[in-house]
């Protein structure tokens, strides 16, 4: 809602390390996370795990394996939740602490004075919900017995973390639906135009993404452009299309 809004406006605002001044690596930043287990800015590295950032890692190979081995501070405080996380369940929770190893973590991973803001998306925390459903928790009961939605289940999951010295809160987002993935920038063509009938000789240009591009940042939500003049003559018994060229009329 609007106070959601609001509080993500705040956070936005006072994150100036990792936003005003983009860097790709802010896990050295964290509080108390160690400096030995990350880079500054990325590097050519050979993962263990966590293979989408190997060759351009803000991790250490050895963190890498920690995430691998469950034993990495995210993985900790999953396991006081999920007891002996496996299958698709498991490979979903590494993905979420492999953003230590990303370098789209400060698209994710917002910096405090005393602690990080981890966001994670609404879309995203509903289909672990939906995955893990079948899992037993810590204390031995089916996941999804045990908590009755997604949003309550995945604030759980960081609970352990979010008390300890590597203080890391959860934020679910449902306003955003690409999480943690290593996307390349959007460029112009990775969207078409769309151009709105003419009325009176004006007509809008909507910019579209292409459905089969997946891209983050750069060119991105261009502005779309209203009360253009129309700029082509069309012949008679055609008019100005929705992709700004001549086409045919209907009958009639």
């Amino acid at each position: 809602g609007k106070s959601f809004q609001v509080w993500i406006c705040l956070l936005l605002a006072c994150s100036v390390y990792s936003q005003a001044i983009y860097n790709e690596c802010v896990a050295t930043s964290m509080v108390g996370f160690s400096d030995n287990d990350f880079y500054e800015s990325p590097q050519d590295v050979t993962l263990s795990y966590c293979d989408e950032s190997s060759g351009n890692s803000c991790c250490t190979r050895e963190y890498s394996e920690e995430i691998g081995g469950f034993t990495d501070p995210f993985s900790s405080s999953f396991l006081e939740i999920i007891r002996t996380p496996v299958s698709e369940c498991r490979t979903m929770l590494e993905d979420i602490s492999c953003i230590m190893c990303s370098t789209a973590q400060s698209d994710w991973i917002y910096l405090n004075p005393a602690f990080s803001s981890f966001i994670m998306c609404k879309s995203f925390c509903d289909d672990l919900y939906a995955t893990c459903g079948s899992q037993l928790t810590s204390e031995g009961q089916i996941v999804s017995d045990a908590y009755t939605d997604s949003s309550g289940f995945c604030v759980a999951l960081f609970d352990q973390i979010s008390h300890s010295e590597s203080s890391v809160k959860v934020l679910i987002d449902p306003h955003n639906n690409q999480c943690w993935k290593n996307l390349p920038e959007c460029t112009e063509d990775s969207y078409y135009q769309v151009f709105t009938e003419c009325v009176d000789g004006r007509r809008n240009m909507l910019w579209v993404k292409k459905p089969e591009v997946e891209c983050s940042g750069g060119f991105e939500n261009p502005p779309n452009e209203p009360n253009l003049p129309c700029a082509i003559s069309c012949e008679a018994g055609e008019r100005v299309g929705t992709n700004g060229e001549c086409e045919a009329c209907e009958p009639g």
